[in-house]
């Protein structure tokens, strides 16, 4: 089985830098996220237990709707392959930056993108840092890999 995320829209944002980032402003959320700090229910978790949680596995992120707005499969040596809603693949990495975990992606490496990432009793929750937004999403986790032309060596 693999993993192919619905196409949908994303009302003009340039694709993919940010793969999920640019998909994700297409679907902001239902009511503002706090701001500042964690919600107080929250478990911030450090890049390095995000890392643990994530490697090997395919990350599918939803907006509080249930929406999924595209999904990325963690590689070995942190590298990502981020899938939009489109269909459109892209090679990428993320760093631990600041207690937050960045994003880079092949077609604008300098541009990295930085989310926060909680359990919260809803499961794990991506807010999005540096950003006029307070944008969150949902996120899930599968084994099984992306449907991308992109070589995912673990597929």
């Amino acid at each position: 089985m693999t993993v192919t995320i619905a196409a949908g829209r994303r009302a003009g944002l340039r694709a993919p830098i940010t793969g999920l980032f640019a998909a994700c402003a297409a679907f902001l959320l239902a009511g503002p996220a706090p701001a500042g700090s964690p919600a107080p229910d929250s478990l911030s978790l450090l890049p390095a237990e995000f890392d643990a949680y994530a490697e090997a596995r395919t990350l599918i992120y939803r907006d509080r709707s249930g929406n999924a707005i595209g999904a990325e499969r963690h590689l070995p040596g942190n590298r990502v392959i981020w899938s939009d809603p489109d269909g459109r693949c892209v090679q990428g990495i993320w760093r631990a930056e600041a207690g937050k975990a960045c994003f880079y992606y092949a077609d604008e490496p300098l541009q990295p993108v930085c989310w926060s990432m909680e359990r919260r009793e809803e499961g794990m929750v991506a807010r999005l840092v540096g950003a006029d937004t307070k944008l969150e999403l949902l996120v899930e986790s599968t084994d099984h890999p992306l449907q991308c032309d992109l070589k995912d060596p673990t597929a």
